[in-house]
């Protein structure tokens, strides 16, 4: 949601609190951010602050890119003898890290969530759908592009605030995943968005030319074994009411499917 570069992310300086010192991060948190935010953090570890706080009241997006980032300067803390929690986190940031069971990591204390519920909604191969199609290059940078995409097709919508948060979320974990795993020829290579809508549901899909995966044969991690990649199709699952994976040779398709409230329900929005 944010338009800062990673050298960008530093705009403000840290600060003191007794032992502790807070650091702000500012912009979106994600594929083409982590990196750099991961570096300037394992560096303060370094000069010898040992407690670290990241204050993202003002970082409004943070992806699985952004969260392994935060995980990796935490326990590199643990080993120094200190930590890294977080202060400020979003609600959906919250709801990702339960899902992850990583809260504990991040000093995040526990929120109860109310479990999915499942919806029914219309199969999109059907006609009476409103179609935007967008073709984007396959970088980091565009990621940010394809979000903000998205939640302008959605914004005409009703949907409340924290789906459009977890649609700009489980967008970007498919879209970092088409430009990490299915753009082999990475800024040549092209990624498809695809936006559809009726009065029953959003659908956001995805296509890259890449080798693809088997969805069945994938396990997904565990809290002690997360690595790039399976945590972006939890957070898709978890946080869509649904999501598929269609992958031949001709690439990879990923489909979100958010089933809009019911007439009855959105005087409530």
């Amino acid at each position: 949601m944010g338009d800062l570069t990673a050298t960008e992310m530093k705009a403000r300086e840290p600060w003191r609190e007794g032992d502790v010192l807070v650091v702000p991060l500012e912009g979106d948190l994600d594929l083409e951010t982590a990196p750099a935010t991961r570096e300037r953090l394992l560096r303060l570890l370094a000069q010898g602050h040992r407690n670290l706080i990241a204050d993202l009241q003002h970082c409004s997006y943070v992806d699985s890119s952004g969260v392994l980032a935060l995980l990796s300067v935490a326990d590199r803390a643990t080993e120094l003898g200190g930590w890294l929690h977080l202060r400020h986190p979003s609600r959906t940031l919250c709801r990702v890290l339960f899902l992850a069971h990583v809260a504990e990591r991040l000093g995040v204390p526990h929120t109860a969530f109310p479990p999915k519920q499942p919806r029914s909604f219309l199969d999109t191969g059907v006609g009476q759908w409103e179609v935007a199609r967008f073709v984007l290059p396959a970088t980091p940078q565009t990621c940010a592009v394809a979000r903000r995409i998205v939640l302008a097709e959605a914004a005409r919508l009703p949907l409340a605030k924290e789906d459009l948060a977890d649609l700009e979320l489980a967008v970007g974990e498919a879209f970092a995943n088409a430009v990490r795993h299915g753009s082999p020829r990475g800024a040549e290579d092209r990624v498809t968005l695809r936006t559809l809508y009726s009065s029953e549901a959003f659908v956001v899909e995805i296509t890259d030319r890449g080798r693809g995966f088997d969805r069945s044969q994938l396990t997904l991690p565990s809290p002690e074994e997360i690595r790039e990649g399976g945590m972006g199709i939890l957070y898709m699952e978890q946080l869509m009411d649904a999501a598929t994976f269609e992958s031949g040779q001709w690439g990879t398709t990923v489909r979100l499917i958010k089933a809009l409230p019911r007439p009855a329900e959105r005087s409530c929005l």
